[in-house]
């Protein structure tokens, strides 16, 4: 090779190198419909990403720097309602709907799950919360999903994410969130019951705010959106009315902000009220999501298209982005109108309560005591008499069982007389047996729950054993 040809490839070579990274203005047009955005803390840059390049600003910088994608994994089809997040410091991005999971490195787009689009999830939470994942409700298929899925950084799959409960009747879609951080708790309200409907009416909005603990697992409900004596007109109607021409919202670590028409509402969730201010930024593109870099307490926006410009990307400070002076302040829901309604309800409530659960309120004070005194099973100092041969052995067998991990199905096979039979005939006997024993407690001691427990096995999941409610009785 001469030294001529040896330089114009080593020209060639720098030449692609500075293409694929090459810097802009200050402001960075968007020309295409398909991409998605955000920002990523432990780069402090914020990110455009297309089907084919992104883009990255630096938060101490203020020129953009295009950035070529060689490897797309990515059906384009399905582009439009990717959402960006950030975990473990890197670039992840998941499918609007819910399944598919992106990752974004070394200029490539590449799926990381292996699981399906469900399409389940559209319009959902997504939340990173200790090194993990989350999917918080949304709807599909005409119906509202009302639980929290997580995906699993091993198996690479989403699972259901086990609650104390769930939000029951008063999920909904297309909500509000605002997610306290600093508090681990997260704030739902305003979303739609029915996703059938294209008419909006005020029936079909969700008017309960509810709280779920990400420390408890569990949902409360706070109370209801009281329009009575908060505001003179009811935002969470006029905000789904205006949801495609000038609303949006988003939240910092103090409140939650909701544009609804020209009003800008403040919610302060924590100490229950809200603020309303006139909002006077003309130039923006409202149906963008908007993304707010706590570090350096900015916000990301777009500029709305007219037929002269396409949109920009803007980031400016949250302190010129909101306004500073507020013209109304009022409440956001109330639990009752009156402290006495709590009072009758609960002494109700303990009234009917002690009605229906007479029988179980009783055994509370019952001296329940179950052993065995000259071979005899007694309790309460009674022998039972009840048991045929091998309920009378096997109970006996279990109560003079000193062994913490209970009683394994094999010994209990042994003292039973079970003859030539298969294993699965063994194992029915010994249910049938363990079933009586119950009945029979349980009609003696007037306890509505099991005697005698089955437990997993900690040697084999797929075995059991067998030991006596250590709750209700004393050997």
């Amino acid at each position: 090779m001469n030294k001529t040809t040896l330089y114009l490839f080593i020209g060639l070579v720098l030449i692609c190198h500075i293409s694929s990274s090459l810097p802009l203005d200050k402001s960075l047009e968007i020309r295409e419909t398909n991409y998605t955005h955000g920002y990523n803390s432990y780069e402090k840059n914020y990110y455009v990403v297309f089907k084919d390049r992104y883009y990255t600003k630096h938060v101490d910088e203020e020129i953009w720097t295009e950035h070529q994608i060689n490897y797309n994994e990515y059906n384009l089809n399905e582009y439009f309602g990717l959402s960006m997040h950030e975990l473990n410091n890197e670039k992840i991005f998941i499918q609007n709907g819910g399944g598919p999971v992106y990752k974004l490195s070394n200029d490539s787009l590449y799926r990381i799950d292996r699981s399906r689009w469900h399409k389940t999830q559209n319009m959902s939470y997504p939340y990173i919360l200790n090194d993990t994942l989350f999917n918080m409700g949304g709807y599909g298929y005409y119906s509202n999903f009302d639980k929290i899925l997580y995906f699993d950084n091993e198996t690479f799959e989403w699972y259901k994410y086990n609650t104390e409960n769930d939000l029951l009747s008063n999920a909904s879609n297309d909500f509000l969130i605002f997610h306290d951080r600093e508090e681990k708790e997260i704030y739902y309200f305003g979303g739609k019951f029915d996703v059938t409907k294209k008419i909006i009416d005020k029936e079909n909005l969700q008017y309960s705010l509810m709280k779920f603990s990400t420390t408890e697992k569990r949902w409360d409900k706070l109370g209801d959106l009281d329009f009575s004596f908060s505001n003179r007109r009811d935002y969470i109607y006029d905000y789904h009315q205006s949801i495609l021409k000038r609303s949006f919202h988003f939240f910092d670590e103090n409140f939650l902000y909701v544009l609804i028409l020209n009003d800008l509402y403040t919610f302060d969730l924590r100490n229950n009220f809200f603020t309303i201010s006139d909002f006077n930024i003309e130039n923006i593109n409202t149906s963008n999501k908007i993304i707010y870099n706590e570090e350096k307490k900015e916000v990301m926006y777009f500029t709305k298209f007219t037929s002269e410009n396409y949109p920009q990307v803007v980031v400016r400070k949250i302190e010129d982005f909101i306004p500073k002076n507020y013209r109304e302040k009022h409440y956001i829901y109330s639990t009752s109108n009156s402290g006495w309604n709590y009072t009758i309800a609960f002494f109700i409530l303990i009234i009917i309560t002690t009605i229906f659960y007479r029988r179980k309120i009783e055994a509370l004070f019952i001296d329940k005591n179950l052993i065995i005194e000259n071979d005899k099973v007694l309790f309460d100092g009674k022998e039972i008499l009840i048991f045929d041969e091998n309920e009378e052995k096997t109970l006996k067998y279990i109560i003079n069982k000193t062994n913490k991990s209970g009683v394994g199905t094999d010994e209990l096979f042994d003292i039973i007389e079970n003859g030539s039979q298969s294993f699965d005939n063994k194992r029915k006997k010994l249910s049938i047996i363990l079933n009586n024993i119950n009945t029979k407690l349980r009609a003696i001691t007037n306890i509505p729950e099991d005697m005698v427990q089955s437990i997993p096995s900690k040697e084999d999941n797929r075995l059991r054993n067998y030991k006596l409610n250590k709750k209700l009785f004393e050997k």
